[in-house]
């Protein structure tokens, strides 16, 4: 039986007290761990910004035929329960996730999948935003 991958490309802003103007961070997840192919891994940092879940993650390459394919490398997560991908900034700064560019691979479950986004505030109040792919 083959998997459902939720492949993710993320583009993320971050603000500081200390900064005048904020410039955007685009995380694109390259290099891949394993160039043109896909690998299990735990944990991904990029521009100071750390991307964990407690059962991991693929990490995939760009270029493979009947995928999703922007031109980055991407995570993925399998089908099954609730997946969990914590984005942090290594050094506690907040940031605003300005953008995210989400894709569903599937030619055998074509069904819609629910993704949600919670972000957690300086203030300690929440915000969600769900996405039906």
């Amino acid at each position: 039986m083959r998997m459902k991958k939720l492949p993710i490309i993320i583009l993320i802003c971050l603000f500081s007290a200390s900064w005048v103007q904020a410039e955007p961070l685009h995380i694109t997840f390259d290099p891949a761990s394993r160039p043109g192919g896909s690998i299990g891994i735990d944990s991904w940092t990029e521009n100071g910004i750390f991307f964990t879940g407690p059962n991991g993650f693929g990490h995939s390459d760009s270029g493979k035929e009947a995928r999703p394919d922007n031109g980055t490398a991407y995570l993925s997560f399998a089908i099954g329960p609730p997946q969990t991908l914590m984005i942090q900034s290594i050094d506690s700064t907040p940031f605003q996730l300005f953008s995210v560019d989400l894709a569903e691979y599937s030619i055998l479950f074509d069904r819609p999948k629910d993704i949600t986004f919670i972000g957690h505030k300086n203030d300690g109040t929440t915000v969600t935003q769900d996405f039906t792919l």
